[in-house]
């Protein structure tokens, strides 16, 4: 016999004996098509019974509950996948509580414990393992070698080129005009910008202007003069520098000479002049001299030791050109001591032969312009203990006569040098 008791507010039937499947009923053969029919009519009130709690029991239900839901043709569930008991077969004692549930997973979370597929937030993803970031120092040199630094550019050397020429005293008959011949030497320098000229027999007068002047005027260079020696009331000679760059100092010394003819004094003296200019690059010294046209070659070598005793005596050593008119040939004594090939009276220069340094066995003939038989005019490099140089080139300038006229009787030489 069926029971009907209360659950949820709802009627629903039980089997009256524990043990006895409920969709299991003996009807017995007597009751004929009566109790067919009331059998039908009872299946369908009891079909509405069970619709009616269902729905019931969904409508109580809150929204914090977890409902399955059905995707993808299969069922699923928004907490855990408990396996799913009917209605009418769990008894209050062993329903589970979906909040305890709850928060026994976040408890656990809390623990650090894992979820059933080995992932600390449950979603069944694996997580991978993340290494720190090594602390500083830690790097190893074979895995993390360091850059190798990159090398310092090269600079480009500063290129210096030095003219010397001697300009020829306005006595001589080719000096005539020398208006004239002194344009053709400041177009000269205007072209090449030398960053220094030096010059000889420089000559000023009372009814001629000093012609260091006048070629500063007509390139815009500095210039320091120094006078040599002179003819009372006729004129003054001497030796002069022209610097591209300012002139911040200058000294000057004066040669031994010998007696002329029995005159003495200032008439045939000669002198070695020293300026410091401020270039670019830093200050750098520069020397002109004028040597005596004596034939006795040891008066030369004495001139020689005292233009060597005066540029190593120069208050700086930097890097230096010394050059002008020597009036003496390579193979000399005088020139052997600047050079170093020889010393005279303990003194032995070590000043480099810039034509000798790029021109080799190459005669380099100066004197005379017309027809050069000897060479003469030199420009030096005086070496620094700071500023390595090379000599670029080494050239005679002058070597033809302009409009008919030769600016000097003697050639020029003009060099270059790269300074590093």
């Amino acid at each position: 016999m069926n029971v009907p008791i209360k659950t949820n507010g709802c009627l629903a039937v039980t089997p009256a004996k524990a043990g006895v499947q409920s969709e299991k009923r003996w009807i017995p053969a007597y009751a004929g098509m009566t109790v067919r029919v009331g059998s039908f009519i009872l299946l369908w009130v009891l079909s509405s019974l069970l619709f009616a709690c269902s729905e019931g029991d969904t409508a109580g239900r809150s929204a914090d509950d977890d409902l399955p839901i059905f995707e993808n043709d299969r069922w699923e569930t928004d907490g855990d996948a408990d396996e799913q008991v009917p209605d009418g077969d769990a008894s209050d004692d062993d329903a589970i509580d979906d909040d305890e549930i709850a928060d026994e997973d976040k408890g656990d979370a809390a623990d650090g414990d894992l979820s059933p597929d080995g992932d600390e937030d449950g979603s069944g993803e694996e997580t991978a393992e993340i290494d720190p970031e090594p602390e500083q120092g830690d790097a190893d040199p074979e895995l993390d070698p360091e850059p190798e630094a990159e090398p310092e550019p090269e600079t480009e050397p500063t290129v210096v080129s030095v003219l010397t020429f001697n300009i020829l005293n306005p006595l001589n008959p080719p000096s005539l005009n020398y208006d004239e011949r002194n344009r053709i030497v400041a177009d000269f320098i205007n072209e090449a910008q030398p960053d220094f000229a030096f010059h000889q027999e420089v000559a000023q007068s009372a009814i001629m202007v000093n012609r260091a002047q006048m070629l500063a005027e007509l390139t815009g260079y500095y210039y320091h003069w120094e006078m040599t020696h002179d003819i009372p009331y006729v004129f003054e000679e001497g030796i002069a520098i022209l610097s591209k760059w300012p002139i911040v100092g200058f000294a000057s010394a004066t040669l031994p000479h010998e007696e002329f003819g029995g005159l003495t004094g200032d008439m045939f003296t000669r002198s070695v002049l020293g300026v410091t200019a401020q270039a670019p690059w830093g200050e750098m010294n520069v020397f002109c001299s004028h040597m005596t046209i004596s034939l006795d070659h040891i008066k030369k070598a004495d001139q020689a030791v005292a233009i060597v005793n005066f540029i190593a005596g120069y208050p700086s050593p930097t890097l230096g050109f010394f050059g002008g008119d020597l009036n003496a040939t390579p193979e000399t004594l005088a020139m052997q001591v600047l050079r170093g090939d020889a010393e005279h009276t303990g003194v032995r220069g070590n000043f480099i032969d810039s034509w000798l340094a790029v021109n080799g066995s190459d005669p380099g003939y100066t004197s005379t312009a017309q027809d050069p038989t000897s060479r003469i005019d030199y420009i030096y490099v005086v070496p620094g203990s700071e500023t390595p140089v090379e000599t670029l080139s080494c050239e005679r300038v002058f070597t033809e006569p302009v409009g008919g006229l030769w600016p000097s009787d003697h050639l020029g030489i003009f060099c270059q040098y790269a300074i590093h």
